[in-house]
């Protein structure tokens, strides 16, 4: 019987030159009405998991059954003050102020079976998993003066989805297990701050709900471990499809003379690709390894409504890099043992182009970013001359790439 409690309470206060442009417009987070110098984020977050994990009589069976609780509060006050070029222009003030709060309630279990006896196939085993979330969000518009929305009516709504996975696993041999799995779960709906309050719509008819995000997906794998020839050996091997249904992205649109980022539902998307990892140790003193991934993310339905902007084309599929992978080596130094264990390890991690907005292919072009690589270095001397000490040195990018 396990049980784990957590809480965290953070605070952010923030100042930022909004406008973006080497001479000064009068952007400015502030509201001298108001008082408010900056943004002010505060988060709150208590959560508590009981679990009762543990295995059947037979030794055949795994499991864990668990509760699951959170409950977490976001308050956020935005401040900017426009164009102050009084007295001959007036200032214009635009603060935003709303606290957003989220309570979540889940019960869960997950087992695997040994089928070994039931089939005859030694090192089958199929696993099962099922969980059930209740998410209940609320959007709360204090009542500030002069801000936007402020004195709103309250919005609150429950939303509920189950989450799953099966999956079976072969263990062929003692160094090869072969397996496939499939997955599907969700994200919560929930309300944009930054527009008016209409708690029966979501945003295609003029509310600021957004819709919960829905995905499942199926993977197939490999993994191996052995020592050819004397020499140890890993490769991990996996191939996957994922569907995701009202995708959940960020858009950035002028709403009331300010700019504001909504959450909006692309109606779809698949994620596919394959991923590799592998090392090996040819001599005590070295090992080498590499990992890379090959990533096909694309919307397959990109249009979608944007509060304040109407219908939109997203695409390509932001943040997501086609190819991406690492290759390190680790040596071990030929130090007497009166000194301790030290080591020399190098990393070079590479990736393809990425895009950072998904609207580069028409209301927002030239956010393609190129491709770059980087070279990391460490320095590890454990057990300093024979104490309990450890002594690390790293250099990050030390070729001093601009990316």
């Amino acid at each position: 019987i396990k049980n784990i409690f957590g809480y965290s309470d953070s605070r952010n206060h923030f100042s930022v030159d909004e406008e973006g442009a080497p001479f000064t417009l009068e952007v400015e987070a502030r509201d001298p009405v108001n008082g408010i110098q900056g943004n002010d984020f505060h988060d709150s977050n208590v959560t508590d998991e009981f679990q009762v994990v543990g295995k059947a009589p037979d030794k055949n069976l795994d499991y864990v059954l668990g509760l699951y609780y959170s409950n977490a509060s976001h308050h956020e006050t935005a401040a900017a003050e426009y164009f102050d070029l009084a007295p001959v222009v007036p200032t214009s003030v635009t603060t935003y102020a709303f606290l957003s709060k989220s309570e979540v309630k889940a019960v869960y279990g997950q087992a695997t079976y040994d089928l070994s006896s039931l089939t005859g196939i030694n090192g089958l085993k199929a696993t099962g998993g099922y969980r059930y979330t209740w998410e209940r969000n609320t959007l709360i518009y204090p009542d500030i003066p002069h801000t936007v929305f402020g004195g709103s009516p309250t919005e609150s709504e429950l939303f509920q989805d189950p989450s799953w996975q099966v999956g079976l696993d072969y263990q062929v041999a003692p160094e090869l297990m072969l397996y496939v799995v499939s997955r599907g779960s969700w994200r919560s709906g929930g309300f944009n701050g930054f527009a008016a309050s209409n708690s029966t719509l979501a945003g295609l008819g003029g509310g600021n709900k957004f819709l919960p995000e829905t995905t499942k997906d199926v993977e197939i794998g490999a993994k191996y471990r052995s020592k050819p020839l004397g020499i140890p050996t890993s490769l991990d091997i996996a191939a996957y499809s994922q569907w995701i249904d009202n995708v959940q992205k960020v858009s950035y649109v002028i709403v009331n003379g300010s700019p504001a980022g909504f959450t909006v539902n692309i109606p779809s998307a698949q994620v596919q690709g394959v991923e590799v990892n592998a090392s090996i140790r040819p001599s005590q003193w070295l090992e080498l390894g590499a990992n890379g991934a090959y990533t096909d993310a694309a919307f397959t339905n990109g249009r979608a409504y944007v509060l304040g902007s109407g219908f939109n084309t997203f695409g390509p599929f932001a943040d997501v890099a086609r190819w991406s992978g690492t290759a390190y080596a680790q040596a071990t130094l030929p130090t007497p043992d009166a000194w301790g264990q030290m080591s020399l390890r190098g990393d070079l991690y590479g990736q393809s182009v990425q895009y950072f907005s998904n609207l580069n292919n028409t209301v927002n072009p030239g956010t393609r970013l190129p491709g770059y690589s980087l070279l990391n270095l460490r320095f590890d001397w454990r057990r300093v001359a024979g104490s309990n000490v450890t002594l690390s040195a790293f250099a990050k990018n030390v070729t001093d790439k601009v990316y």
